[in-house]
């Protein structure tokens, strides 16, 4: 039944595998804010064209600042209130340097669809200040400072000359609105320019566009799989019953499976330990059992804490859980390297001299020890505990309709679709390592060799696997 079941998995989580587009809507993903500045030099006069444009998360905790009177909609009072406000807000920080204070004149915010019914923000501010005599300066944006995403500057002149300026003519992300796909993993992160003109010059052109021929992709495309739009697409359902509820979650074993396919969740230390300590089936299903409950765990604890606070940025939070995750599997290294040193010094010298007819494959369980249940847990642990982005926006989905029960539902198929999978990789890692075995016995020297070099080469590889993550963190905290 078990093998039956997870060859049913497999083949579901393959087909949506490799029909499936990114899951998060917003191209740069749920947590970014994003920003264009766009500066035209007046003759005596500057004026700005600022964008904002947040994806799903940050929108969420948005619109709970919108929503002054708590009636979960948000009134049309209540957005001219937040866009007019929110822009003289963010000029307070850009005045800075400059001949006189920013003024703010018309404003805009549209929320557009995203992901698991959650929708997407766009905020647009028409800013201008004057100039005066000035021929030069120096353009500074402070905002949003904490949180990821990209952030671009473009500067021409109207009627003026830039005789210097450290920024582009045109915008590669059309104003926010379609971003470059070369470009999706190493955001721009201009947030200065500096400009010198002379008055005279052609007069600037109304359209700011994208570098032609570049390959873009549009701010707020809705995921293209037709398994995920039917998935999020449930989560706002009008009709709601135990069929309903049953396909969602169904669905979100699949979709968590895949996920779990995706590099990451520790699969490599995973793999690593369970050959090189002889791991047993029982042994798969506790590091498994562990990566769903840390999982879920973390995405309920992670959308308490984006629901209850507007200004918290949930991103700080995933390079800090990383190199945690490094730094236990380094202690779990060290608790294997300690062990594997007890296990030869307690090893008598007559064992190297046992009689030919033994069986070492199956008798020397000493010089092989077999995982300990913290061992496994931490692994597991490792491999749950920096929460999927798409399970925290499903769960922020839920709840915006009041359905906060379903949501954490979901979010455990979604666990429990990663830990089928880590079962599925750990029944077959057991299996590998019992081959292993088995040939040893056959007095092969070279794979004898190998049997015995398989608990230290795991150490070294989890060890590895543990120093890795804790530079990479560390480099992003």
């Amino acid at each position: 039944m078990i093998r039956r079941a997870l060859v049913g998995v497999a083949i579901a989580v393959g087909v949506v595998t490799l029909t499936a587009a990114p899951a998060s809507a917003h191209p740069l993903g749920n947590f970014t804010v994003n920003v264009y500045a766009g500066l035209v030099v007046h003759q005596h006069e500057l004026t700005i064209d600022y964008v904002v444009d947040m994806a799903e998360i940050p929108t969420f905790q948005e619109r709970a600042r919108i929503d002054t009177n708590g009636n979960g909609t948000l009134d049309a009072s209540e957005l001219v209130t937040y866009k007019d406000a929110t822009c003289r807000q963010l000029t307070a920080s850009l005045g800075t340097g400059l001949p006189a204070p920013i003024v703010v004149g018309a404003t805009a915010v549209r929320f557009l669809p995203g992901a698991a019914g959650l929708p997407t923000e766009r905020l647009e501010c028409e800013l201008r200040t004057d100039l005066g005599s000035a021929s030069s300066l120096q353009w500074n944006d402070p905002n949003f400072a904490g949180r990821v995403g990209w952030h671009e500057v473009t500067a021409i002149g109207d009627r003026t000359t830039l005789l210097s300026s450290d920024v582009p003519t045109t915008s590669v992300s059309a104003r926010l609105t379609a971003y470059p796909r070369d470009l999706l993993r190493s955001p721009l992160h201009q947030r200065t320019a500096s400009l010198r003109w002379r008055l005279g010059g052609p007069a600037a052109s109304t359209t700011t566009t994208s570098t032609p021929g570049r390959a873009t992709v549009a701010a707020v495309p809705l995921a293209a799989d037709p398994a995920t739009r039917w998935y999020t697409s449930l989560i706002g359902a009008h009709r709601f019953g135990v069929t309903f509820a049953v396909v969602a979650v169904l669905l979100s074993i699949v979709l968590g499976g895949a996920h779990g396919l995706a590099p990451g969740h520790g699969k490599t230390v995973m793999a690593a330990y369970l050959v090189g300590q002889r791991g047993r089936m029982r042994d798969a299903m506790t590091m498994a059992l562990s990566v769903t409950i840390t999982h879920t765990v973390g995405v309920v604890a992670l959308g308490i804490a984006i629901t209850a606070s507007t200004a918290y940025a949930p991103e700080r939070l995933y390079p800090w859980l990383s190199l945690a995750s490094g730094l236990l599997i380094l202690a779990v290294a060290y608790n294997l390297a300690k062990t594997q040193r007890r296990i030869r010094r307690s090893v008598p010298d007559h064992d190297h001299h046992h009689d030919h007819h033994h069986d070492h494959g199956d008798h020397h369980h000493h010089d092989h020890p077999r995982p300990s249940r913290r061992s496994l847990v931490a692994l597991g642990f490792v491999g749950g505990m920096v929460p999927s982005p798409s399970a925290l926006v499903v769960l922020l989905g839920a709840l915006t309709l009041h359905r906060t029960w379903f949501g954490v539902l979901l979010v455990l198929g979604y666990g429990v679709g990663m830990a089928l999978v880590l079962i599925g990789a750990g029944l077959l890692l057991v299996r590998g390592g019992r081959l292993v075995a088995r040939m040893s016995a056959l007095r092969k020297p070279s794979i004898a060799r190998l049997a015995a070099a398989l608990p230290a080469m795991s150490v070294l590889v989890v060890a590895g696997a543990g120093l890795l993550v804790v530079a990479r963190s560390a480099a992003a905290v």
